[in-house]
């Protein structure tokens, strides 16, 4: 992907806080903790509306352009966000750091491995009995249309074949990360 790009051209510029999130926090603040990171955050679609409730969110993309704009948006009204530059399967932050991980819809688009090494670092520095709030598409996802990602020789093709992902629907799946041990 040429996210740069596709940030420079208003990428999901128009999309608002997500509707299963937003309600989920609303009903489950205390347990949800405070101190928040939002995965491959955007425009900050998600990370604008929390920060105005109060949370400590953590901000990560890939997009350098996307990170400018969200800064300027935040200067302009008057809110603190951290915002970092990185990759999933790279977090650049302490373990047990956070309360709540939030990836909605983008870690689908890593290769294998790097899919697996984002879960690993998702589960390092999220603090124990932790949400984790994640959103990927299902291989039953006709909304659009799919391409294909090839990955290494080493690692097997994953989202293509419904006898291999058994994936079966497209909604928000909710669940805690189990506690390291």
């Amino acid at each position: 992907m040429h996210w740069e790009a596709k940030h420079k051209n208003k990428y999901r510029e128009s999309y608002g806080p997500h509707e299963r999130l937003m309600k989920f926090i609303e009903q489950h603040r205390e347990e949800f903790g405070n101190k928040i990171l939002d995965i491959d955050c955007g425009n900050g679609r998600n990370l604008v509306p929390l920060t105005e409730q109060g949370f400590d969110v953590t901000g990560l993309d890939i997009s350098d352009e996307v990170l400018k704009k969200l800064t300027e948006r935040l200067e302009d009204n008057d809110l603190n966000a951290k915002l970092v530059q990185g990759e999933t399967a790279h977090l650049p932050f302490e373990e047990n750091n956070f309360d709540s991980i939030i990836s909605l819809g983008t870690i689908h688009y890593n290769k294998w491995k790097d899919v697996q090494q984002s879960f690993e670092e998702a589960k390092r520095v999220l603090r124990d009995d932790g949400f984790f709030f994640l959103k990927v598409r299902s291989i039953n996802d006709t909304a659009q249309p799919r391409k294909q990602i090839k990955d290494d020789e080493d690692s097997p093709e994953v989202g293509l074949d419904r006898k291999s992902t058994r994936l079966n629907s497209s909604h928000t799946d909710i669940s805690r990360m189990p506690s390291s041990a």
